[in-house]
């Protein structure tokens, strides 16, 4: 995404080599370029940092013109250490990020900073482009016909809200529906992973430091979501509680209070009260976080919904025509167990289409990862001839389906064909309180 994208504009000694080359091995998407006519053009398609040797041809006015065009970008200043690169920076790019050669960390600083901002994503409000609805949430079953409406729901009522599912089940995609169909639609949509950054450096990351505006400030009067919100740093939850209370926050090193208006919405795979019980997690943040909670289901859990959502993969972005599956793929498709949900449905669909790129239709074929038996075939279940613990073995099987769905009680029983009062008592009964 161009949005992405890290300007590396280097003065002609190429002084900045070492930087690009640590960056790209970072896996960053980097455009190294040596003349000011280059980063004119890269600015201008978009980019989300800008480091700059004070050396560089036209340094000063690339400055100047990402500040003007990409008013969120990192703008990172590197210069040598003599007093008059020092002047320069101060007059040039005050409020930037300055890196000397006389730091010797300063690189890997800048490197920590920059995975950052490629780790959160911002998507812009865009006028006239097509926004996500609760109708998009395909399937006929009653756990997904429920997320749809909480989703719709929550829209209308600006409240924060948990989002809980395994992986590959959609959190995010219904987060951004209620985005997209809520009061909120125009403006800024922030992704932001809580589990890929330091302590201090998310927490700066999220609520800024000294002139540096923090991605809260990005996401003023759009939605926030933090995926894996049990990792947020102590200090930072104490600063999102208080933001979530009454819309202020204070960036480190700043003497005065900011605003921002914004919505709290948080992914996870687990339920966030064992959090809460083991310490990781604020209570009376839990409690602002939680006002209402969505159970997104998975793949598994959705009957027939397997087969609606395969065909839907298989005829998005074919002719008009589309793609049809064979009744037989329809068989191995609900027979296979997803552990990967709805994402590895979409991918294993993707394979199919490459596979056959000329056919109107699918068939087993070109799904063999399909054909594999299921783990379980319960069919083949024998009593052993010296009988068995059947106490145990519920036990272990009520375990094994908290486990699997990460704590969550309705997904588990759906697991285990019960209800959710039924393996609420199963928990008591066998002392597998959470």
């Amino acid at each position: 995404m161009t949005a992405h994208r890290i300007l590396v504009v280097d003065s002609p000694a190429r002084e900045l080599w070492a930087l690009a080359a640590r960056l790209q091995a970072e896996k960053l998407a980097v455009v190294e370029v040596t003349s000011a006519a280059g980063a004119r053009d890269v600015v201008a398609g978009g980019a989300g940092a800008l480091v700059v040797h004070h050396h560089a041809d036209e340094a000063a006015a690339l400055v100047e013109l990402a500040r003007s065009r990409l008013p969120d970008a990192d703008v990172i200043v590197v210069l040598d250490d003599s007093r008059s690169a020092v002047e320069w920076a101060a007059a040039v790019a005050p409020d930037a990020i300055v890196w000397t050669s006389a730091l010797a960390d300063g690189a890997a600083r800048i490197i920590r900073r920059l995975r950052r901002r490629a780790a959160s994503v911002t998507v812009p409000a865009s006028v006239g482009g097509a926004r996500l609805q609760p109708d998009d949430l395909v399937g006929d079953s009653d756990a997904i016909a429920r997320v749809r409406t909480l989703a719709a729901r929550l829209a209308d009522v600006d409240v924060p809200a948990v989002i809980v599912g395994e992986p590959g089940t959609g959190r995010a995609t219904t987060a951004r529906i209620v985005h997209d169909s809520g009061g909120r639609a125009d403006r800024p949509f922030v992704r932001v992973d809580c589990g890929r950054a330091t302590t201090t450096d998310l927490t700066a990351e999220l609520f800024g430091a000294g002139r540096q505006p923090g991605i809260v400030k990005a996401a003023d009067g759009g939605t926030l979501l933090l995926e894996r919100v049990d990792r947020l740093p102590l200090t930072a939850q104490l600063l999102l509680l208080r933001l979530i209370e009454d819309g202020t926050f204070r960036p480190r090193g700043a003497f005065a209070d900011r605003t921002a208006n914004v919505r709290v919405l948080t992914t996870t795979t687990r339920r966030l009260e064992s959090d809460v019980e083991a310490g990781r997690l604020r209570r009376d943040l839990y409690c602002r976080l939680s006002v209402v909670t969505i159970d997104v289901p998975p793949l598994r859990a959705r009957g027939d919904d397997v087969v609606k959502l395969a065909r839907h993969f298989a005829r998005r972005g074919a002719e008009l025509t589309g793609i049809e599956l064979d009744d037989e793929v329809d068989a191995l498709l609900r027979r296979y167990h997803w552990p990967g949900n709805v994402r590895e449905l979409d991918l294993v669909v993707a394979r199919a289409r490459l596979l056959a790129p000329d056919a109107l239709r699918l068939g087993p074929a070109a799904f063999p990862g399909l054909a594999t038996p299921p783990a379980v075939d319960q069919g083949l279940l024998v009593l052993p001839d010296d009988g068995i613990d059947l106490a145990r073995l519920e036990r272990q099987l009520v375990a094994q389906a908290l486990e699997r769905t990460g704590g969550n009680q309705t997904h588990a029983a759906q697991l285990l064909g019960l209800r959710r009062d039924q393996i609420r008592y199963r928990m008591l009964k066998y002392g597998l309180q959470q």
